[in-house]
């Protein structure tokens, strides 16, 4: 029995994260669009708004994923972490699906993406210097953050790049599970 709730778990979390996978995908298709093709301070709004769609979308499927599980599986016998243990695996098979995806981005079909990225960010930051009241100093710490962050990104392989996804993604997903799976362990009412 208890071989059975474990092969459910895998089969509840990789159906999920197919959806959560395609999300960022798609997230980062749509940031991959910003990076190459709008170049203002506005397109940094835009950035921090998908952030929050994502964000929410992402905390959407969670639930809703979580609350199948819950429905198919454990029937009665939630608890935080079982409820913890999905979200993990939950996350691991959107990391995996969205680490293929950077990989083969940076190897056939966009290998400069993140010079596309580095070059939008310093366009904003110049940007940004030219706007009145703005702080050089304050700006020129940013940049310099940035372009060391850029510099140690733009030296990683793709196979790298895509390896730190994965572990960045999961370790991100497991942090927020241990705070949803507080909310999401309710017990099933009849």
């Amino acid at each position: 029995m208890e071989g059975t709730n474990e092969g459910n778990v895998f089969s509840c979390a990789m159906r999920a994260g197919l959806y959560l996978g395609g999300w960022f995908i798609l997230r980062d298709s749509i940031e991959m669009f910003v990076y190459s093709n709008v170049v203002s301070v506005g397109a940094v709004f835009l950035l921090a708004l998908l952030s929050i769609v994502s964000l929410l979308f992402t905390l959407y499927i969670i639930t809703r994923g979580t609350d199948v599980y819950k429905r198919e599986v454990l029937k009665e016998n939630v608890s935080y972490f079982k409820v913890l243990n999905y979200g993990f695996y939950l996350f691991f098979f959107a990391s995996m699906i969205y680490a293929v995806f950077i990989f083969l981005c940076l190897t056939l079909f966009n290998p400069e993406m993140l010079s596309d990225q580095k070059n939008f960010y310093d366009s904003v930051f110049t940007q940004m210097g030219t706007m009145e009241g703005a702080s050089t100093e304050m700006l020129n710490s940013f940049k310099s953050h940035y372009d060391k962050g850029f510099e140690g990104l733009l030296s990683q392989s793709p196979s790298d790049v895509a390896m730190n996804n994965l572990f960045g993604e999961t370790t991100y997903g497991f942090f927020l599970c241990l705070v949803t799976s507080i909310f999401l362990t309710k017990k099933i009412s009849k």
